[in-house]
């Protein structure tokens, strides 16, 4: 017995060591010799088990043990050919065609702000899926068929320059298309982005992979997809910055029936830091509406803030508003001054506008980090036609302190201008904003 336990000690630690041979040295030797080398790590243990007492004794007096001659044959021979099986044939731990199955589950797991959708069958792919987020920046996932690159997955994400931002792209003249690609290189540069773009679609791509091979984490998948997506909306963040400054130039030259136009501005935000010590901020938002009367839905909001970025933030309401403290009084902003509620079934008319606040939670930053290094916000408007109109705050440095007068709306934080909110009490529990934000 004492051999058989040696021996299983030996195929424990033959596969141990192939493992982490097959981890770090697989770029040396192909697939099918890390193949090989579990099935002989396996067969060597089986052979010396069996050439060793007991089995061997069983096995050479057969005629006095058939039971358990018959056994050790039967259960050598079932490792044998599942250990083809495993190693061979469904390439256990770590092939392309074993790592290929993990992806797809990995994929097809994924939960919400990702909506997973299979693409169109292609003959040159083995799988291809959409994976969409819920901010509408989606990243796209496939493993190519071509044996030059076949044990990668790719991550594509692509914006194009569709609906509004189309509008205004075909206007920009040669000078103008120029310093947006300029201001595009820039923040590329400044945060290591390495991207593509096609000037006569027009679009954006972003495109990384990784190896099908034993370093393939669950996590690792899940890190470049995220990088994929954090960095088209990067680049989304700029080129809507851009865009939405000229737009004011461009826009008011179209007939007022043929382009609905919203126009967002932030007037202004409070920060704050409750007793469960999450960041919170409260931009004073105003929509105007220089189209025909139409609903609108507030999107996603982008919040930057130094080297941090919050993305596919939601506003959120409190069923009894939210209080805060200031040295010379107390002020409560109320349910009812939050614009998500102000908008609900309520048209905007021609001419007419709305302003309200909103509120955001960003975990991860202190107030006072986030007061050092200034924040900007960006959003989407999103009218009845599905048209969507960007909006985007000042430079960091001038966002935040107290919000602007406003003629028309009664802003009770106005009269302690200069003193910033000590941290507010608790609030109650949050209630979803109506659907303000797309789903």
């Amino acid at each position: 017995m004492r051999k058989i336990a040696l021996a299983f000690i030996a195929l424990i630690g033959g596969f141990l060591a192939t493992a982490a041979g097959e981890r770090y040295l697989s770029e040396y030797a192909p697939e099918w010799f890390w193949r090989m080398a579990y099935g002989l790590v396996v067969a060597g243990g089986v052979s010396y088990a069996l050439f060793n007492d007991p089995c061997y004794g069983y096995l050479k007096e057969f005629r006095e043990h058939v039971a358990l001659s018959t056994i050790i044959v039967a259960t050598s021979v079932g490792i044998m050919a599942a250990t083809i099986w495993v190693f061979g044939i469904i390439g256990f731990p770590s092939s392309k065609d074993y790592m290929d199955f993990r992806v797809r589950g990995w994929i097809k797991s994924l939960k919400m702000p990702w909506t997973v959708t299979p693409t169109r069958v292609d003959p040159g792919v083995y799988f291809g899926f959409y994976i969409d987020h819920a901010d509408r920046l989606g990243v796209g996932a496939s493993r190519s068929k071509n044996r030059e690159d076949d044990d990668h997955v790719t991550f594509a994400g692509a914006l194009d320059f569709v609906g509004w931002r189309r509008l205004i792209f075909d206007k920009l003249s040669r000078a103008q298309r120029d310093k947006l690609f300029r201001e595009l290189a820039i923040e590329a540069d400044k945060q290591k982005i390495t991207y593509n773009i096609d000037e006569k679609r027009p679009c954006v791509s972003v495109t990384k992979s990784v190896k099908l091979n034993g370093t393939l984490t669950a996590s690792l998948f899940m890190e470049k997809l995220d990088d994929v997506h954090t960095e088209l909306h990067l680049l989304a963040w700029t080129i809507d910055k851009f865009l939405s400054e000229v737009a004011v130039e461009l826009i008011p030259t179209e007939p007022v029936a043929k382009f609905p136009r919203l126009w967002g501005t932030f007037d202004g935000c409070l920060d704050n830091e409750g007793q469960n010590g999450v960041t919170n901020i409260f931009p004073l938002l105003s929509i105007t509406n220089n189209g025909p009367p139409t609903l609108v839905d507030i999107g996603t909001a982008t919040i930057k803030s130094g080297n941090k970025t919050f993305s596919g933030l939601g506003s959120i309401i409190y069923e009894e508003g939210t209080q805060h403290v200031f040295q010379t009084g107390v002020e409560k902003i109320s349910r009812s001054e939050m614009i998500v509620e102000k908008l609900g079934q309520k048209e905007i008319q021609t001419g007419g506008r709305i302003t309200g606040w909103l509120m955001y939670e960003l975990p991860g930053i202190s107030i006072s980090e986030l007061r050092a290094n200034g924040y900007e916000i960006s959003l989407f408007l999103r009218d009845a036609s599905g048209n969507e109109f960007p909006v985007s705050s000042p430079s960091a440095n001038q966002m935040g302190g107290k919000p602007a007068y406003i003629p028309g709306f009664n802003n009770p934080v106005l009269k302690h201008a200069g003193e910033p909110p000590v941290p507010r009490p608790t609030p109650p529990s949050p209630t979803p904003d109506k659907g303000a934000s797309p789903p």
